[in-house]
């Protein structure tokens, strides 16, 4: 039997990595991120005692007490939530799990604290505001730490991919680009089944026994193993788990390997997979519809400001109104007008329609994004607006009114449904947002066909941490990236 087994290290990936980081990956992450924790933590408490007035912390007996014993209980939550080396885990997951922990941990120390009185009221002070710091700065600097190791080769367990050649390479590129799951494909191996049965299928000479040495070779403990079908798992799962510490079933779809919001139940003889719609959930809509009402009337309160100045520029550039207003679809089809601040030109219409019908490539990148990199209705300030999507700032009035979320799919216009193309049921069933996984995933440069496939991902995979995580997002790429128009 030939097994084929096909080198992926290549040019820029083929980097000489530690031998020993490579045999302790989880080891190695678990001790970086709780490091990581700790530092939070300490600059938490520094941070709110300095806020309460105390400037001897490091002096003080009673808060190095506290802080140990918040250590140590944060340590086994997020042990327990598998936050230490939160392998596999999206930003998104990872948030909910610091937030859950950090909570319960600071709430426990709280309760302890109260329940024997060793701590004064100031001190709980101290404890309730560090708890909150703690959240955010957790996250923050898990996401740098992160970031630095992926730089230097120095993140990831070493992976093996089994099964197909041109999805194993798919899915090698996948992990590629997001290492920060702690994934780390280096091989891609490809063959017939394995023997069953053999009388010493670990030799070296059979096909299991190669694959056995290669993971010695390559520090692997870990594979990746495709399967054509769900049907497959358990075959699947009994063939590899003696020859790896852990095995990963992967069921690509059609050579798309996001998400799928799936959840495992082991029921003891019977093994269940769960599929939630949390937008279905009563409770989940009115935190949502919460976190919109507060959202937008704090964004009208601070970026008020900007939006007057934005008007003035737009009246002193171009003849015509400040806010520009057009129908758009919205939650069971209703049709509403979204508002946006003007940034083409009074005479648009007609300067559309000539320029694409003096120039084919237009026509064509407006056919396959809706959108022109070089628009001519645009103003210069409209430009400079559309840069930084301060032109969208007052759909916060659209949001208060309960006609849109800050989070969803990007309203379509009236004439775009049916290009919209198979996943319109999906966008109807909720309010269209502000920002989403469009506006995160390449915004402008994104077609319009993956445009809708991400929406019809956002409503699968919707979960209220996941609209945090998008929002957090979206200023990082109004900030940092170029790509919009």
């Amino acid at each position: 039997m030939k097994i084929k087994i096909t080198p992926v290290l290549k040019n820029e990936k083929a980097q000489t990595r530690n031998s020993i980081i490579d045999s302790h990956a989880r080891l190695w992450m678990s001790a970086c991120l709780f490091a990581v924790d700790i530092f939070s933590v300490f600059i938490a408490f520094f941070i709110s005692a300095q806020i309460r007035g105390f400037h001897n912390l490091l002096a003080s007996i009673e808060y190095k007490e506290l802080f140990f014993l918040l250590v140590l209980t944060l340590l086994i939550l997020f042990y327990n939530r598998g936050l230490y080396p939160a392998v596999g885990f999206h930003y998104v997951e990872e948030l909910r799990h610091i937030v859950s922990g950090t909570t319960l941990a600071y709430l426990v120390l709280i309760a302890f604290t109260f329940l024997l009185q060793t701590t004064n009221i100031d001190s709980r002070f101290v404890l309730m505001v560090a708890g909150l710091l703690s959240m955010g700065l957790i996250a923050l600097s898990r996401y740098l730490i992160r970031r630095l190791l992926i730089r230097w080769r120095l993140w990831g367990e070493p992976a093996l991919i089994i099964g197909d050649l041109h999805k194993g390479r798919i899915l090698l590129d996948y992990f590629w680009v997001n290492l920060h799951v702690g994934i780390r494909p280096v091989e891609i191996v490809s063959g017939e089944q394995l023997e069953a049965g053999s009388a010493n299928p670990l030799s070296q000479t059979q096909p299991a026994g190669r694959i056995k040495l290669l993971t010695r070779q390559l520090s692997s403990m870990t594979a990746l193993v495709l399967m054509n079908d769900i049907g497959d798992a358990h075959q699947l799962a009994e063939k590899y788990r003696m020859l790896f510490h852990r095995v990963i079933l992967i069921k690509d779809q059609s050579d798309n390997f996001a998400l799928t919001n799936l959840q495992t139940l082991d029921f003891l003889n019977v093994i269940g997979l769960q599929v939630k719609n949390d937008l279905l959930s009563r409770s989940s809509q009115i935190a949502k519809r919460i976190m919109d009402i507060l959202g937008s009337l704090l964004g009208i309160v601070i970026f008020a400001p900007l939006m007057g100045l934005s008007a003035i520029l737009i009246k002193l550039v171009s003849p015509g109104p400040v806010i520009y207003s057009q129908p758009r679809v919205g939650k069971n089809g209703v049709e509403f007008h979204l508002f946006k601040l003007r940034t083409m030109h009074h005479n648009s219409a007609q300067l559309f329609e000539a320029a694409l019908e003096r120039n084919a490539h237009l026509k064509e990148e407006w056919m396959k994004y809706q959108k022109l990199k070089n628009d001519p209705r645009i103003t210069g300030v409209g430009r400079f607006l559309r840069k930084y999507s301060i032109d969208e700032l007052p759909q916060l009035w659209n949001v208060l009114i309960g006609e849109m979320s800050l989070v969803g799919p990007r309203p379509i216009m009236i004439d775009q449904t049916e290009i919209y193309g198979e996943y319109i049921n999906h966008y109807l069933l909720v309010l269209p947002g502000m920002t989403g996984l469009w506006q995160v995933s390449g915004r402008s440069e994104t077609t319009f066909s993956r445009r809708a496939s991400l929406d019809r991902e956002y409503i699968e995979r919707w979960s209220l941490w996941l609209d945090i995580y998008i929002i957090f997002k979206t200023f990082k790429s109004v900030l940092f990236e170029k790509n919009a128009y």
